[in-house]
């Protein structure tokens, strides 16, 4: 790794800040406490509020708002609402002060954020600082933690959440009278009348009094008249101090933040406040404004972000021991403080900086000069830096101790470091030189030793190539590596004639060796193929024999090269493995083998199972009882395993392979099991198929039969019926030409007696007549369908053989059917033709008169007819 990765790796660690600096965020920094551990209270500046001050620079200057007021008053609601951000200070409705010491807020604000509108950008920005509230302690206490951030405020506001009480406002106020005794400015200005503090407001709270802020301030600092002697003295000695202390006093008349008082029991946001209350603030806020645009300083000198960090806690060690507040000597004071944190900080920095450069020697090598050059620039650097921080803060007189104590320890560090790393370089050099020989003995050594076919010119290359990357291993280390490089040279030199001189005897009896070998094997491959061959022509043959073939050749091979060198391990070895190659082939092409013989074997035995002679005369036979077709099959599964069992015989067949051919046939002789099962179902199904399908066309014929003895009777009926009516309409005329009484007495009892026998007779013609239609309907071919499906249904053949069958006999049935209903048909349309022709005769010669009569008579007996027909077929019905 290269010296420019060493100096960037010094120069981001060393020069880190040891002050690690957090982001700000929402809440508030503790700033100074108060500690009381027996004695006198103490005033403690909390190290976290450098997170919050340190970060701001000595550049961008700073103003400071801080509030005072009773306890409990809701002065961290007022600057949360003057921030416009929830948050900033803890608030809460409990009886305890939420607030102890000085809370410091982490938001920063800039004077456009505050003031809400958009203004210079190069404006001071704004802290705010919430003071403990006053009253819960003594006067002394609540003064001396004022004064510790009094002098740097630009603004000061004091809360007061009551009505106008003069003398408890002055008391309060008081606090802030002996912070300024706490102070003396005039010694940092030439000006005697110099103010100590920034502007003061004073904040009436939930007013809802009469007045003007003119009016109140008029009472509050104006000569109170009512009070004579000692108090009135000493009310307007602490008026007169304020005044002369602040730069400005103002007066703000605030009403309750909401209309309802039951709202001030919850956590307020800006749309809760009335608008009158966010007028007021809205006032306070751009007063403040103005006067924070303007900078702040302390005596002479421009309050910063850097300053208020470093002179806090002069103010409070200065507070502590009692002394007064000179700004001059505040300042001194916090420039010496800076001074010595900046020496620390940067011996510090010089420590990493070595400690870094010692770890990086420790795992990089590095050049002497190279590493030298680098510190040199590095601490001229870190000097450079040192020397321009404590410039500012000193003259040169002052700084030149501080530069010569730098000085010598930056030269202390670098010497150690040179020091450290020479004796890292000489001792990684010695450890280059052991590793080279190692590495380059381990890299030929194993190259040339890894094969006997190496010759003496490739030898001395492969020897060469090592030295190569040996050579290159040591010349790694910065300096000089001449006597380092000498020796591994000659160490190298030896060794390749050393590994050539081995090689060219090697290569010599290996030679010789070889030769011996090759024999072997041919002597042993021509005597395991003759023998194998002869054992392959003959089949079957074990796996056992073939075997012994190859460890006789094996032995007689073995023998053979022990003849011609002696007893020699290694070669004997690989002879061994030339015949464990053939015995591994041989057993490949057995497993090949047997593997066919098996697939031959099972073929042979489903080929009896299929068309075997038991199997076609068991085929032939059926349908037969289950318990003789149980019988039957084991014949036929015992003579597919002797046939299976004949092919496998003298075989070396393993006990899993036989198992496999055996579950082979069972599954085969299962399913061909089923099959014949199958096949007999079907018979027997068929069979009583065929016989229901029998049954049903006797059944069906005799019903045809019937029908047409049906119709038979129906004609005769109907020839009946017309000769009934013959006779009677003879009769009637006979009665009409009757001359005497008798005669046309006896002829009406004739016509009677006829017209009851044409009555009777077409009775039992209807009712033959609707027995042929009864007997026809049943054999249409929707009866047909019916009839053959019922049968189907409740055939135990119901499947796809049976369902041909019955569309098969269906189709028989339905055409003898329709056959016999045409001829029926036929005879009727012939009947119906002569009765036509009949009634055409009669009526040639009827007058009008018996035409009319024979019309409605006809008309009675249809009618008649029609009745009994309903009456025939209800009873039918019913």
């Amino acid at each position: 790794m290269s010296s420019r990765y060493f100096n960037s790796k010094i120069e981001r660690s060393s020069y880190q800040d040891v002050h690690k600096t957090s982001s700000l965020e929402s809440g508030a920094e503790k700033w100074i406490s108060v500690v009381e551990k027996g004695g006198p209270p103490t005033l403690v500046v909390e190290p976290n509020a450098s997170n919050v001050l340190k970060p701001l620079g000595s550049k961008q200057p700073i103003n400071l708002v801080s509030i005072f007021g009773a306890a409990r008053g809701g002065k961290s609601f007022l600057m949360n609402q003057l921030a416009r951000k929830t948050g900033v200070f803890r608030i809460s409705n409990a009886k305890d002060p939420c607030t102890s010491g000085i809370d410091l807020s982490r938001t920063v604000l800039n004077l456009s954020e505050f003031r809400g509108k958009i203004g210079n950008e190069n404006s001071p920005k704004v802290l705010l600082a919430d003071v403990e509230g006053q009253g819960d302690r003594d006067v002394a206490h609540d003064a001396r933690l004022a004064s510790t951030i009094l002098p740097l405020s630009k603004c000061v506001l004091f809360n007061w959440k009551d009505s106008l009480q003069i003398d408890k406002i002055l008391n309060q106020l008081g606090v802030m009278q002996h912070s300024a005794c706490n102070v003396d400015a005039s010694s940092s200005s030439s000006n005697n009348t110099a103010k100590v503090f920034g502007h003061l407001h004073i904040i009436f709270r939930d007013w809802h009094y009469t007045g003007t802020p003119e009016a109140v301030k008029q009472d509050l600092f104006g000569r109170d008249k009512r009070i004579l002697g000692a108090d009135a003295a000493i009310k307007d000695n602490l008026r007169r101090t304020l005044i002369e202390a602040f730069d400005s006093i103002s007066v703000w008349l605030l009403p309750p933040p909401v209309e309802q008082t039951i709202d001030l029991s919850k956590e307020l946001t800006e749309k809760d406040l009335s608008p009158v209350f966010r007028k007021g603030l809205g006032e306070l806020r751009e007063a403040l404004s103005r006067q924070l645009s303007h900078p702040t300083y302390f005596g002479k000198y421009q309050i910063t972000g850097s300053l208020l960090n470093n002179i806090v806690p002069v103010f409070a060690k200065t507070l502590n021991s009692g002394d007064v507040i000179f700004p001059e000597s505040a300042y001194t004071q916090m420039l010496k403080l800076e001074v010595e944190n900046q020496r620390r900080v940067f011996c510090i920095k010089a420590k990493e900086l070595f400690e870094k450069a010692k770890d990086y020697i420790h795992k990089e090598t590095v050049h002497g000069m190279e590493l030298e050059e680098e510190l040199n620039t590095f601490c001229q650097k870190l000097k450079g830096e040192f020397e321009e921080a404590i410039c500012s803060k000193m003259n040169a007189e002052q700084s030149k101790s501080f530069l010569s104590e730098f000085d010598m320890i930056l030269r202390g560090g670098k010497a150690e470091i040179l020091l450290e790393n020479a004796k890292l370089l000489e001792s990684k050099r010695s450890e280059a030189l052991k590793n080279a020989k190692d590495k380059f003995d381990s890299a030929f050594w194993s190259h040339v030793r890894s094969s006997i076919a190496f010759t003496a010119e490739e030898v001395e290359q492969i020897g060469e190539k090592a030295k190569t990357e040996a050579i290159s291993f040591v010349s790694n280390i910065p300096g000089d590596n001449s006597v380092a490089l000498k020796s591994l040279k000659e160490h190298c030199s030896k060794e390749i004639s050393k590994a050539v001189e081995e090689s060219k005897t090697r290569k010599r009896r290996e030679e010789e060796v070889e030769n011996a070998l090759e024999g072997a094997k041919s002597h042993f491959d021509t005597n395991a193929k003759q023998s194998l061959a002869i054992l392959k022509s003959r089949k079957p043959y074990t796996l056992q024999e073939g075997e012994r073939i190859i460890s006789t050749a094996s032995k007689n091979a073995l023998n053979f090269l022990r003849n011609k060198l002696g007893t020699r391990k290694d070669f004997e070895a690989r002879l061994e493995d030339h015949s464990k190659v053939v015995r591994a082939n041989f057993v490949a092409e057995y497993a090949l083998t047997i593997t066919h013989i098996i697939n031959s074997a099972t073929r042979a035995a489903r080929e009896i199972l299929q068309h075997g002679p038991e199997q076609k005369e068991l085929r032939e036979r059926l349908p037969v009882e289950e318990s003789l077709l149980v019988d039957a099959w084991k014949p036929v599964v015992a003579s597919a395993m002797r046939a299976r069992d004949s092919v496998l015989r003298g075989w070396s067949i393993s006990q899993n392979d036989a198992a496999s051919s055996e579950d082979q046939v069972k599954q085969y002789s299962v399913y061909e099991w089923n099959l014949l099962q199958e096949q007999n179902k079907r018979a027997r199904e068929n069979n009583l198929a065929n016989d229901q399908l029998l049954r049903l066309k006797e059944a069906l014929s005799l019903q045809s039969q019937r029908a047409d003895q049906a119709m038979e009777a129906a004609r005769m009926a109907k020839s009946a019926l017309n000769e009934a009516m013959s006779l009677r309409v003879d009769a009637e005329s006979r009665a009409k030409v009757a001359s005497s009484a008798a005669e046309r007495h006896a002829a009406a009892v004739v016509v009677a007696e006829l017209a009851a026998r044409e009555q009777e007779a077409r009775a039992l013609m209807l009712e033959a007549q609707f027995k042929a239609r009864e007997l026809e309907s049943q054999s249409k071919p929707m009866e047909i369908d019916e009839m053959v499906s019922s049968a189907h249904e409740n055939s135990p053949m119901r499947n796809s053989r049976g369902a041909e069958v019955i569309d098969s006999a269906r189709e028989d049935v339905r055409a003898e059917v329709a056959a016999r209903v045409t001829a029926r048909r036929r005879r009727s349309s012939i009947g119906k033709q002569i009765k036509g022709r009949e009634n055409k005769q009669i009526t040639a010669n009827e007058t009008p008169a018996e035409k009319l009569a024979r019309e409605r008579k006809e008309k009675r007996v249809k009618a008649k007819e029609r009745a009994q027909k309903w009456h025939l077929e209800g009873g039918a019905k019913e």
